[in-house]
């Protein structure tokens, strides 16, 4: 049986042309959220069960807890890395290492990980909290 469950878009600016267009969506694991991102006029937002975040100059594809909880992802503004969390950004760095397997939960949901970069050193970053390595 397949369920289909109706969420608000957001709003697409109209002024972006349609070729920059790259909408990345995922679903939570146990299929009841989505989220995906739009273009804005300066950047991009990430769209979470219908309810639009911040723009961001850039953003990552959106990752979800296993138990579907919680969402992240890495955001840019200003030259500046974060990663967003539940809508809660974290602090700021020179970079954030994006690829798939680098922003992570554990497996029960409850921490995020994350390789972060600022001033020239590196940081593993579990649940806002930073150990240099």
């Amino acid at each position: 049986m397949i369920a289909i469950k109706e969420v608000p878009l957001g709003k697409v600016d109209p002024t972006v042309d349609d070729e920059t267009f790259e909408e990345d969506v995922v679903f939570s694991p146990d299929r009841d959220r989505v989220a995906y991102t739009i273009p804005c006029k300066n950047g991009y937002k990430v769209i979470i069960d219908g309810v639009e975040g911040k723009e961001y100059e850039e953003v990552s594809t959106p990752v979800f807890s296993p138990d579907g909880k919680h969402v992240a992802y890495a955001a840019m503004r200003s030259d500046k890395c974060l990663v967003v969390m539940d809508g809660v950004e974290g602090e700021e760095y020179d970079g954030i290492y994006t690829d798939e397997e680098n922003i992570t939960f554990s497996p029960d949901g409850r921490r995020l990980a994350y390789l972060a970069r600022r001033d020239n050193k590196m940081f593993l970053v579990v649940n806002r909290e930073e150990d240099e390595i």
